[in-house]
């Protein structure tokens, strides 16, 4: 089944009929999946993809659409695979990012979603039947009454997998900046810590991307919606914190990895941050830079004297080595002054849609 619903319908509370799952009764004693979908610009190409590959999964009952102001309005056809699942589109007439996409897509599955978990996507990362397979097994050794979060690995994100073989740390130091840390990275220049992997099938951990969380039902309700004031970048890592704030533990497991079909904006290896280069773009790197900080204002900040000085390293180490990369020119000191003043903004905790040319809008 296929259905068009406009998102001021969930914003007014606008009672629906769930539409009847066509599954049939050998899956009733199944766990069941939602699926949802952000997309936005003229990535329809990808999420329909990410539909196809999702229909033919019968554990996923229902994948619900948020088409965040697509160039063109986001139109789907029902698959036509027998037990196919519901398909609902919620267009927003203007891009709210991440956390404005999410922010409904979980408020559709607390208020009308059929299925027993939410499993949040991007709209180029591919579910596999491998991957429900293993998070089936973990999920059913949980009662109702634990009810973690779990948090399914990609492809794109190698550090992830890394958790295990001891080679990245599950949670986020303590006073880092953009996980920059002096005495952590001064103890490893001194001392060669021994890797040791970590022989189990799920971690804790204190942040995670939308991408690959699986929420339940009652997690849904329980825990504070993403903050749509972040717009994007952060918001998934806020979001987590009040997942465990609520009382569900988040947990890493390990299992088949989402498979990413695109490239990130900032996938290529340099030897500084991709914020500190030209190319990358303005609006990525002032949201990528001011949220990270005002995250880490909220969570992470215990002693301002070292973060500070965590901060002025990481911007010192980074400029230098950026021009020796491309070069000191005007485009070089704009971008030094975008970061300053996202870092800035982030800082005094001013968040919102902003616009360069126009300031905050929202």
């Amino acid at each position: 089944m296929l259905r068009y619903m406009s998102a001021s319908a969930i914003d007014r509370g606008v009672r629906h009929e769930p539409l009847q799952s066509s599954i049939g009764s050998a899956m009733t004693n199944e766990i069941t999946f939602a699926l949802a979908i952000v997309t936005y610009g003229e990535r329809a190409g990808l999420a329909k993809r990410v539909i196809e590959s999702a229909s033919t999964l019968d554990e996923v009952i229902e994948i619900v659409v948020i088409d965040n102001a697509s160039v063109n309005p986001f139109r789907v056809e029902q698959p036509d695979i027998s037990n196919s699942p519901q398909v609902t589109v919620i267009r927003h007439e203007e891009n709210l990012g991440s956390a404005g996409g999410y922010n409904k897509a979980i408020r559709y599955f607390r208020e009308y979603g059929q299925a027993d978990y939410l499993i949040l996507v991007d709209d180029d990362l591919l579910v596999t039947s491998n991957t429900i397979e293993g998070l089936q097994k973990i999920i059913s050794t949980y009662s109702d009454d634990e009810d973690p979060t779990f948090v399914i690995p990609r492809t794109d994100r190698p550090s992830q997998t890394a958790i295990f073989a001891g080679m990245s740390s599950p949670n986020i130091r303590r006073n880092a900046f953009h996980d920059f840390h002096a005495l952590y990275t001064l103890r490893s220049i001194v001392s060669a810590r021994r890797k040791v992997s970590i022989p189990a099938t799920f971690v804790d951990i204190d942040h995670a991307p939308y991408g690959g969380m699986v929420i339940s039902k009652a997690v849904s309700r329980s825990a504070e919606l993403p903050d749509v004031r972040f717009f994007v970048y952060c918001d998934d890592y806020d979001y987590t914190m009040k997942i465990r704030k609520s009382g569900s533990r988040v947990l890493l497991v390990d299992v088949t990895p989402l498979l990413s079909i695109d490239k990130s904006w900032n996938h290529e290896r340099r030897r500084a941050p991709a914020a500190f280069y030209p190319a990358a773009p303005d609006v990525r790197v002032y949201y990528s830079t001011r949220n990270r900080v005002a995250f880490e204002m909220r969570y992470t900040v215990t002693n301002w004297p070292l973060y500070i000085i965590n901060l002025l390293l990481f911007l010192l180490i980074g400029t230098i080595v950026a021009a020796v990369d491309v070069g000191i020119s005007h485009d070089f000191i704009r971008r030094l002054r975008l970061i300053s003043r996202a870092i800035r903004d982030g800082l005094t905790g001013r968040l919102g849609v902003y616009a360069p040319a126009r300031g905050f809008v929202s």
